[in-house]
This record gives C-alpha cells, structure tokens and sequence, in this order.
C-alpha cells in the first residue's frame, strides 16, 4: 500500500506545470520513500512461465467443463450464479 501511494504522490507532484523547491522536495521525499518499498512490487509478480501455465490450466479446466456439460446435457444443472448470468441476459 505504501509502494502504491508513494508512488501516487509521486506522479501527482510531476504533473505540476512549474515546479519551485517545495514541489521538488515532495518529489525528492517520495522518491526516497519508494526505493525501500519498491521490492514489494516484485515479490507479488508473476513470471512469464506461471502465467502460462495459470492459462493453459485455465484452458484445460474450461474445456473439461464443456465435455461435462456435453455428456450430461440432461442432468446438468448450471450453478446459481450462472442462472442469474442466464436471466439477466433474457
């Protein structure tokens, strides 16, 4: 949350037309305020080869439900919210 809201501030400050040495400093202070947090950014991040993954599981768990549905057309029952999904569309 710190991270976020230095970085925040930080670009609030920037878009100032013209800038004098209390702008600057609040630029300055924040900049100082982001180094030590930045990291938490970088923790939370995924990689290329798990987002990958996340989406070929994504695929394959889709896929899986389509069969199902297929296979069970007369006694499949779609969920709660995807019948409030089906009436609205309606």
């Amino acid at each position: 949350m710190e991270c976020t809201r230095v970085l925040f501030e930080l670009n609030m400050n920037a878009q100032y037309k013209s800038h004098h040495d209390a702008t600057l400093s609040s630029m300055e202070h924040a900049l100082q305020r982001f180094h030590p947090v930045k990291n938490d950014f970088l923790l939370r991040r995924t990689g290329k080869m798990a987002n990958a993954k996340a989406n070929a599981l994504t695929m394959e768990l889709v896929k899986m439900r389509k069969l199902d549905e297929e296979s069970n057309v007369e006694t499949w029952m779609p969920s709660k919210t995807w019948r409030k999904m089906i009436a609205l569309r309606q």
